[in-house]
């Protein structure tokens, strides 16, 4: 996931929209922006607000909602999920589209003193709390509750920006691979340097999602509506207490766990499946389920075989965990399937031909390659809107495209600008602009 980066900017440039005369678009950093007529001039400062950005009500609404705002654009921006109380949080989202068949990323405001605002803001000043913009996230789903204690061995993807918010990181001409990037869900798997209870060192084999490291198994765990329950008969009534146990519509068993509250006088609660003497029931959580033999092996090459400047801690497969019931789009999939997109020894990333040797060498697949080559901001358009490669198109889903490309150098590197290591992406804004893009 990127990080939320609201700053003042400069206007690079002004374009006429070719389909409209009362519209016009706006080049900030590397961003379409596509705005009323007359509002910027290139070298103007404006407060860019990128896509995914949560405004609050004050800022969002118009100035004849309740409460009054200062933009009025939330019929632009998407409404926030329901929490579990079914009650859905102030504020919206925005969103990408394409405005009279341009592309337009985010909202450009001007800085007024009026509002509070400081005109002497210079550009780069990060204002997302002046404003109280957050950063939109998808919520990862730990209902199972095979949550287990992180290890910093065991550590996170690098976090992806946009290209079109770092457009000077890769020079015209530099070699870069684009891979399609797949909808579903990060899934690491870790071959780390750990200790057991007796202090003595140990390997040990891990595997999660992109924030938290995951049980192999653990008890199978869901929320239910005691009112729901009561109306089908299968509570007495709605007072619920905690290791109650109750059974559902098949006969399961299940004990209660945990309530809810909620401000509708519901009462929600989670609930740990059970067997009969009243042991938990577990299931293996599908983080592991591609832990096969073919990447133990891999990792077992990597710690003991493959060369290495120093000791070794920790060996990590990146992969994307797609298919059936992962997300809306399955890629023509019936099972869970995985595709592999970085490995790290140490936290350090094999360059590109490294990494295809070895994932061919032990059989692993890896996310499609749709472009090998120098770089420039043409292919990198070229190719972040398009058809699916992983599937012929009228199996993805609902949407039928890619969700956008990964660029990264042939050869690893970092970058100054980056704080880091270069790993950039684009995503399209035919898929910003689905359904589909709120369940990433």
């Amino acid at each position: 996931m990127s990080s939320l980066i609201v700053e003042v900017c400069e206007v690079k440039d002004v374009r006429k929209h070719p389909n409209a005369d009362r519209l016009e678009i706006c080049i900030v950093k590397g961003w379409n922006v596509v705005i009323q007529k007359g509002q910027f001039v290139a070298g103007d400062k404006c407060v860019y607000i990128p896509y995914d950005a949560v405004l609050p009500p004050e800022l969002a609404n118009g100035p004849t909602d309740v409460p009054p705002g200062r933009l009025n654009v939330v019929k632009y921006c998407a409404p926030l999920a329901k929490l579990e109380n079914g009650v859905r949080p102030p504020g919206c989202r925005v969103r990408a589209a394409r405005l009279r068949g341009e592309r337009s990323f985010g909202i450009m405001m001007k800085i007024d003193p009026a509002w509070g605002d400081d005109p002497n803001w210079s550009v780069g000043t990060d204002v997302a709390a002046h404003f109280g913009i957050t950063k939109w996230s998808p919520p990862e789903n730990c209902e199972d509750g095979d949550a287990d204690t992180p290890h910093p061995r065991f550590h996170e993807h690098t976090q992806i920006q946009k290209i079109q918010e770092f457009p000077t990181v890769f020079k015209d001409g530099e070699e870069v691979v684009f891979t399609e990037k797949i909808h579903g869900k990060n899934n690491r798997l870790g071959l780390i340097l750990d200790r057991d209870d007796s202090g003595n060192a140990m390997w040990s084999w891990t595997a999660g999602s992109h924030e938290i490291r995951r049980k192999e198994h653990a008890p199978i765990m869901a929320r239910f509506d005691a009112a729901k329950l009561a109306e089908d008969g299968l509570l007495a009534n709605t007072s619920v207490q905690v290791d109650q146990q109750f059974k559902d519509r098949g006969g399961r068993f299940w004990k209660v766990t945990e309530l809810r509250p909620t401000e509708d006088e519901r009462v929600l609660f989670k609930a740990t499946r059970i067997h009969e003497d009243g042991t938990p029931c577990f299931k293996r959580s599908e983080f592991w389920t591609f832990m096969t033999d073919a990447v133990r092996a891999l990792m077992l090459h990597l710690r003991d075989k493959y060369d290495w400047p120093e000791p070794k801690n920790d060996i990590v497969v990146f992969g994307e965990l797609f298919g059936y019931g992962v997300q809306t789009m399955e890629y023509g999939r019936k099972a869970l399937d995985y595709r592999v997109f970085d490995i790290a020894i140490n936290g350090k990333y094999l360059d590109f031909d490294t990494k295809v040797r070895l994932l061919d060498q032990f059989g692993v697949q890896m996310v499609p390659v749709l472009y090998r080559g120098p770089f420039s901001m043409t292919e990198v358009n070229k190719y972040t809107d398009g058809p699916t490669t992983m599937c012929a198109p009228e199996e993805a889903g609902s949407f039928k495209g890619r969700e956008g490309i990964v660029i990264t150098p042939a050869k690893e590197r970092w970058s100054e600008e980056l704080n880091g290591r270069v790993i950039l992406k684009s995503v399209s804004v035919d898929y910003l602009g689905s359904d589909q893009s709120d369940n990433r």
